[in-house]
């Protein structure tokens, strides 16, 4: 989250830069948001780079990825599964609450194509072109697709879509090491993977 960055006044983060480099990285870091980086989701993280010193001098010729375009947000709603019913009468509910009372009906929001719903709120949220930060298990992000009110799943959060920013990071990085570094680094984190298990 990009709060390490100002948590505890910074101490927190001097903390985990210091303890990286004492165990024998050099290491960078950056708040990113993957709207700037190819997924439409509304996602501030800190990004972490680090490099074994025993493998460079310095880390200072990292290159962070330039931004890009966002995709459209239809390339990631792949998952068609429309309101239950139950679901549609909850957002019935919640458009009569004190906050909302009397500024959109059901219909009203079928019309609104291409729409995201963000309900998890008091308020209701309404999103173009972009999703909020998605998490499993949290109701209440619906989507209007063809006048239809479909519900995003745990799909988006924990599975291929929410992950992509990530991988593809890791990817740019590995492109700046040489085909023995990148193996190293491959074999570190295989190595990490099954001590994990």
């Amino acid at each position: 989250m990009r709060g390490l960055v100002t948590h505890d006044k910074g101490k927190t983060l001097s903390v985990i830069l210091d303890e990286l480099s004492r165990v024998g990285y050099h290491t960078t870091y950056k708040v990113m948001t993957s709207l700037e980086h190819g997924v439409p989701q509304m996602r501030q993280r800190v990004y972490f780079v680090g490099v074994r010193k025993d493998l460079t001098d310095t880390i200072e010729d990292f290159v962070w990825p330039e931004t890009e375009e966002t995709p459209a947000l239809e390339e990631y709603l792949i998952d068609r599964v429309p309101a239950t019913e139950e679901r549609l009468e909850i957002l019935g509910y919640y458009l009569k609450n004190p906050t909302n009372n009397g500024k959109y009906t059901v219909d009203d929001l079928r019309a609104m194509n291409g729409k995201v719903l963000d309900t998890r709120m008091n308020d209701l949220r309404i999103y173009e072109g972009k999703v909020p930060t998605l998490r499993a298990q949290r109701d209440g992000i619906l989507y209007v697709y063809d006048g239809v009110i479909y519900q995003l799943t745990g799909y988006y959060s924990s599975g291929s879509k929410g992950c992509f920013f990530t991988l593809k990071l890791f990817f740019l990085t590995m492109k700046l090491f040489s085909y023995n570094e990148t193996n190293l680094i491959h074999n570190e984190i295989i190595l990490l993977r099954k001590v994990s298990l």
